[in-house]
């Protein structure tokens, strides 16, 4: 029987795709053994990669500059998927590029420095802001200052 067969099927039963075990974790593709010798490999892998300035992907051309660990054409090749599921982990947890958690799925994340929408909002809360501050309001700070001395 072909390899890819017997993975396909041994998935397809729940099993590791490599020697046919049980997975350590449910929802994994691996049994530990299996998942702590393809880890070892990558590490190897990217050592190798590093050692000889050679792209991860391919390991046959050189590093390009700018491209982090890819070779300009594998590089090309790889970087919209990568960016894609950045983009799509970010939303899964529902965080904003900067690391914010977002609160609300309706509320959109606002990139201040490129958005005039965003921008004339941030500088609106920032003249509300200073006006509450010189009227006499408290800042968080103040308030959590306030409680501490007392």
């Amino acid at each position: 029987m072909p390899e890819a067969n017997r993975r396909a099927e041994r998935l397809a039963a729940g099993l590791c795709g490599a020697c046919g075990r049980e997975p350590h974790e449910t929802g994994k593709t691996r049994c530990k053994a299996c998942a702590d010798a393809a880890a070892e490999g990558a590490r190897e892998r990217r050592a190798h990669a590093a050692k000889h300035g050679l792209c991860e992907a391919c390991l046959r051309r050189k590093r390009a500059k700018g491209r982090g660990n890819r070779c300009a054409e594998c590089a090309d090749k790889y970087l919209p998927a990568q960016l894609a599921r950045d983009a799509a982990r970010r939303a899964a947890k529902r965080l904003s590029p900067g690391g914010r958690q977002n609160l609300s799925a309706s509320t959109p994340i606002c990139d201040t420095s490129r958005s005039a929408r965003c921008s004339a909002a941030s500088r609106s809360w920032r003249s509300r802001r200073s006006a509450s501050l010189s009227s006499g309001g408290r800042t968080r700070a103040g308030h959590v200052a306030m409680r501490i001395r007392a």
